[in-house]
């Protein structure tokens, strides 16, 4: 069985731990991001209704998370 070794890793142990961080700020802030150029392209294009900032889409957003859980019970007798 070979073992194979991450030698930045090894030499930088800190890049894993970083990777992991950078990941999880992508995943925080990308959605948002999303919502916001959504929500500008349909609603203020088409409908003439109001723009929103990147951090009334974050905050509404994470909202929207609170309110409703993403959790689904199924219970089978």
């Amino acid at each position: 069985m070979k073992h194979y070794t991450n030698d930045f890793m090894e030499e930088h142990p800190v890049g894993g731990c970083l990777g992991v961080i950078i990941m999880i700020a992508l995943l925080i802030f990308a959605g948002p991001w999303v919502v916001m150029h959504a929500w500008n392209l349909i609603v203020a294009g088409m409908f003439a209704g109001p723009a929103i900032t990147y951090w009334t889409a974050f905050w509404g957003t994470w909202a929207v998370h609170i309110l409703f859980e993403k959790t689904i019970n199924v219970k089978r007798d």
